[in-house]
């Protein structure tokens, strides 16, 4: 069976192999079965789905020093606390927090004062309006110290000639402290305000 993936916006992705100008193979992944799928990717590569935009592509795995129960505990707290819907991606030394640019119940009430009440029921339309939701950078969680688990908290800063992450404590601190000072302003206007 060829090896496929299925986005959050319920988009199938079929997984290819075909060949580089010198001969090596090369992955790639597209909506369409046409051309040489493949049943398994080899152990050195994963499939991505950018938290941006949904595509989904093929990369070479990537080293990290973030621990698996760190990340799950941070996407636990974020749904206990952001205002919004959040996606919890990891980079290198790195937790990045993902904010949606949509309140998926104030749409949904908008819509429903237009046109009445959704077809499918209230919970399947806010599933589909946050799946096609676009997903921001929001906050990061960087590990600055391996042994003690310490951690930085940044956010993003949406000025124009900007474009980075700001620092937001000075000393590290662990992450649950961290997540419980930072994550209630994510989806919120007071956003804004943390420095």
């Amino acid at each position: 069976m060829p090896l496929q993936y299925v986005n959050r916006r319920g988009q199938r992705y079929f997984v290819h192999q075909g060949t580089t100008k010198t001969g090596k193979p090369r992955y790639y992944c597209s909506k369409k079965p046409d051309g040489p799928t493949i049943e398994r990717l080899p152990d050195e590569f994963e499939l991505y789905e950018n938290l941006q935009n949904a595509v989904v592509t093929v990369r070479k795995l990537r080293p990290t020093v973030v621990a698996a129960i760190e990340r799950q505990s941070l996407v636990r707290w974020a749904k206990q606390l952001a205002a919004t819907q959040v996606i919890v991606d990891v980079e290198a030394n790195c937790l990045i927090v993902y904010a949606s640019d949509v309140d998926a119940e104030s749409a949904l009430d908008a819509l429903t004062r237009l046109l009445g009440s959704p077809p499918g029921g209230r919970k399947a339309e806010i599933d589909w309006i946050t799946s096609r939701a676009h997903y921001s950078p929001t906050l990061r969680f960087k590990l600055e110290d391996e042994d003690n688990r310490r951690f930085s908290a940044q956010r993003w800063c949406y000025l124009g000639g900007i474009d980075d992450w700001i620092p937001l404590n000075g000393a590290a601190h662990d992450l649950e402290s961290l997540a419980r000072q930072f994550l209630p302003h994510v989806g919120r206007e007071n956003f804004f305000e943390l420095m």
